[in-house]
């Protein structure tokens, strides 16, 4: 198959770059011989205690050595794990055209503002909408209405000259979404009817059985929560669940609650949703923070970022000092509408524990209807592999065990287990109708961390300093000699996160007796310093793992005067 397939000029290949061994960093590649498009660019986070490391993005070398072929970045929606990763890469990439839906495009121009990359990309954000059609010389790409926790989400029908592909994004079949339409089940059906070889699908809910509740039902839950709240109700959420956000503002107005917005990036999502059209805010609802002791208790609702217990966040603040002079108080309702991120369990713990012993009474999602998600269940994926019907079947957005279980899934409903196709991050997938897809090959392919405004400065070695520092402190051993390198005094040892030097005098005067015993051993032997301050490191760290079972980092400086 494969001679064959080098022979063959329309061979398409797919590249996945993220979001196939971890939940984030979702990024694949399409490419013919000439050209490439990229199907979304996001981000995620680290999965390891890796100290100073903010998000991981995919690594983008494949796209680098060929960005001449690049005609595009389709973004399937406005999610961070799908275009976060956009602001780092786009220079890199020589700025490519980027195309959304309104809203999506909206949110990009926000983050690129804030990067000052918006003149670099003028005219290279391109709205699309279900009825667009963008053609390049070897694809055409079509848009599908799809249904998930933030507006305007678009699925993909990518067409080569004898190839069809549908690439869902993120999505669920919800029967009554919250102000949005219905995702186009007839569209689905007609290109599965036409012919779909593949099928690219979100895997995140594989292992949940059934459809997740609809966006109506948690309207239900919400509205009677803060209907019984005898005081001020906080709800926090994403601040990408405009959907959400909106049903709780129109909750407030018919309980006659005045409501308040805390955290920069909800203020900016319900702004851009307010510009575009999508959602209407009666504007003599919504109160400055700073206002609302202007009116009773049972008037004020809060809509507020947080809901994973991030530090800088809204909620966060609220429960450990104050947010902009409101503090939480004995009668406040908390209502945390969100399911909690796999790593955040410990953070969010505390942080509900805190508002509680403030006199809160905090109500989650886990107890109550309050949050359902946007990743459809194995129903909603047998739906979607039903209407499609392709002849291979790729699931992507997961772990490797997520990504199992979909392939279960498709199996049920009669996808070939030899035509399904279960990709690692850095896999080529190679084929045509004709010959088939397969995987070809792999390639080295690990996400990169951003750390600050560094991406992919922080490796391996870094990590372990960082963890070593953070885990055991640091041992600084300062050495200073004359010019012949003789010692001018004793040397000097101090440490910081080590020990506590008042209650360990003697191990920290030891460290200053082998240092002085070995540097008198070896100075005039050894010309090259670099040798001495590694017999020094090494003595000095093996007596104090000795003395106390942990590694500083040890730091040895010799001064000439």
């Amino acid at each position: 198959m494969q001679s064959n397939l080098k022979e063959s000029s329309d061979m398409l290949r797919i590249v996945t770059l993220g979001g196939v061994e971890e939940i984030g960093i979702n990024c694949t590649v399409y490419e013919s011989k000439a050209e490439i498009i990229i199907v979304d660019m996001g981000l995620g986070f680290s999965e390891f205690d890796y100290y100073g490391i903010d998000y991981v993005v995919p690594d983008i070398g494949y796209l680098e050595r060929k960005k001449e072929k690049i005609r595009g970045i389709f973004i399937t929606h406005g999610h961070l794990d799908h275009i976060g990763a956009l602001q780092y890469f786009v220079k890199r990439l020589d700025y490519p055209s980027v195309y959304g839906s309104h809203f999506t495009i909206e949110l990009i121009k926000a983050k690129f503002e804030d990067e000052n990359l918006m003149s670099q990309m003028s005219g290279k954000l391109k709205i699309v909408d279900e009825n667009s059609i963008v053609k390049t010389d070897d694809f055409t790409i079509k848009f599908i209405r799809v249904n998930h926790s933030i507006p305007q989400s678009l699925a993909l029908h990518i067409k080569t000259t004898n190839t069809s592909v549908i690439h869902t994004g993120d999505f669920k079949f919800d029967n009554s979404p919250i102000n949005e339409p219905v995702g186009d089940y007839a569209k689905l059906a007609r290109l599965g009817e036409e012919g779909v070889d593949l099928l690219l699908s979100d895997s995140t809910n594989s292992l949940k059985r059934g459809h997740p509740i609809s966006e109506s039902e948690v309207a239900k839950g919400l509205e009677e929560v803060i209907e019984k709240s005898k005081g001020r109700v906080i709800v926090a959420t994403f601040a990408g669940l405009v959907g959400r956000l909106y049903q709780v503002i129109e909750i407030a107005k018919k309980l006659n609650r005045k409501v308040a917005i805390a955290g920069y990036s909800m203020h900016q999502t319900l702004r851009i949703a307010q510009e575009i059209g999508y959602i209407k805010i009666d504007q003599e609802l919504v109160v400055p923070m700073q206002n609302i002791k202007k009116y009773s208790q049972h008037r004020i609702l809060i809509l507020t970022t947080g809901a994973q217990g991030e530090p800088e966040a809204g909620l966060s603040k609220m429960a450990f000092s104050d947010y902009k002079g409101f503090k939480i108080s004995k009668g406040d309702t908390v209502i945390i509408s969100a399911k909690t991120i796999a790593g955040n369990d410990k953070s969010v713990q505390i942080m509900i524990d805190r508002l509680m012993s403030m006199g809160a009474d905090v109500r989650q999602s886990e107890e109550l209807d309050l949050y359902t998600s946007g990743h459809g269940y194995q129903e909603d994926q047998k739906i979607m592999l039903n209407l499609v019907k392709p002849k291979y079947f790729i699931p992507v957005h997961g772990y490797q065990y997520f990504l199992r279980a979909h392939a279960e899934t498709a199996k049920s409903v009669g996808i070939k287990e030899e035509n399904i196709i279960i990709p690692k991050r850095g896999v080529v997938i190679e084929g045509n109708p004709k010959y088939g897809f397969k995987i070809t090959k792999s390639f080295q392919c690990e996400p990169l961390m951003v750390s600050g405004s560094g991406v992919g400065d922080v490796l391996a070695p870094v990590l372990k300093e960082r963890e070593q520092l953070a885990s055991y402190g640091v041992v600084v051993i300062n050495i200073i000699v004359d010019k012949d390198r003789n010692l001018i005094k004793d040397p000097f040892v101090y440490s910081k996160g080590f020990v506590f030097v008042k209650n360990s005098a003697n191990i920290i005067e030891q460290a200053q007796k082998i240092t002085k015993e070995i540097y008198l051993s070896v100075y005039k032997d050894i010309k090259d310093v670099n040798e001495i301050r590694e017999k020094i490191n090494e003595k000095v760290g093996s007596y104090l793992y000795q003395e106390t079972e942990r590694e500083p980092m040890i730091i040895t400086l010799i001064s000439f005067i």
